[in-house]
């Protein structure tokens, strides 16, 4: 499995558990089959961008969250909050 793929899937899974939401109620919020989202997280499928797009919305997050390493994802976020003085 490649690595972006490897990471897309822990993204997808901690996104979607952090939210309180079920692959049944991610797939209906995003207009996909829970089928789908089944193969994602199994690594079965890769999404299209339209529906990295529609999931990242979905979980109220950017697409880029679902596709960064956790560190530069906690380097992103630092990044956000306003500097302490």
């Amino acid at each position: 499995m490649p690595e972006l793929q490897g990471v897309f899937i822990r993204n997808l899974k901690r996104c979607r558990t952090e939210a309180g939401m079920t692959q049944f109620a991610l797939a209906e919020s995003s207009s996909m089959s829970p089928g789908y989202i089944a193969e994602l997280e199994s690594g079965r499928k890769l999404p299209s961008l339209d529906a990295l797009e529609r999931l990242a919305s979905a979980l109220g997050v950017s697409a880029c969250r679902l596709l960064a390493e956790e560190a530069e994802t906690m380097a992103l976020a630092r990044l956000r909050q306003p500097y302490l003085l």
